[in-house]
């Protein structure tokens, strides 16, 4: 067991630059957690603001994760350097229709719109023409 510290949840992401622990908090503010996956010890604690989520870790190693940012109704995307362990980039996304960003178009859950994966468009207009059609993927 890694013992990463206390959280109310934690979300989890790997690759490249190691695996990492999104331990978020109802307060103080939520954190990304760095963790050496061979010998389990904690590199790096990295403050990530409140209502983070998603993380994920890309092919160059560079973890990206979702905030409400600091009004919760304008959700941002950071982007964590592994190099730095720093937050390296904080981009405003526009509002979804939640005040928690919005989960990527490649999401098939189908909870909010505009989750359908790529290529598939839902029709709102008519739930009888949506249910008729069956899925590309």
């Amino acid at each position: 067991m890694i013992d990463t510290g206390e959280t109310a949840r934690s979300e989890v992401a790997a690759g490249p630059s190691g695996l990492w622990v999104l331990n978020q908090h109802a307060d103080p503010p939520d954190e990304l957690v760095r963790v050496d996956p061979g010998s389990g010890r904690v590199l790096a604690r990295i403050g990530v603001g409140h209502n983070a989520a998603r993380p994920v870790v890309g092919p160059d190693g560079l973890v990206w994760l979702t905030r409400a940012g600091p009004r919760s109704d304008r959700p941002e995307l950071l982007m964590v350097n592994p190099a730095t362990d720093r937050v390296g980039l904080t981009v405003s996304l526009p509002r979804g229709p939640t005040s928690r960003p919005t989960p990527p178009a490649g999401d098939c859950s189908g909870s909010t719109p505009g989750s359908e994966p790529p290529g598939q468009r839902s029709d709102r207009r008519s739930s009888a023409n949506a249910s008729a059609r069956s899925p590309s993927w």
